[in-house]
């Protein structure tokens, strides 16, 4: 199960470059405000929290 949630957490922190880039287009065209920035750091930081804090088997 450990492994599964690193794995997890790795392919999270592979697709939020991409969901940095949008949002980046959309705040830059003023679609967005800057707090849409906020959701895609939470994202990360939870997917970085799950890889090194999982336990170890």
């Amino acid at each position: 199960m450990t492994g599964t949630a690193r794995l997890m957490a790795g392919l999270g922190l592979t697709v939020e470059p991409m969901a940095l880039a949008g949002t980046a287009a959309g705040v830059n065209t003023g679609r967005l405000r800057r707090w849409w920035y906020a959701p895609v750091a939470a994202l990360v930081l939870v997917a970085l929290v799950r890889m090194v804090f999982a336990p170890r088997p």
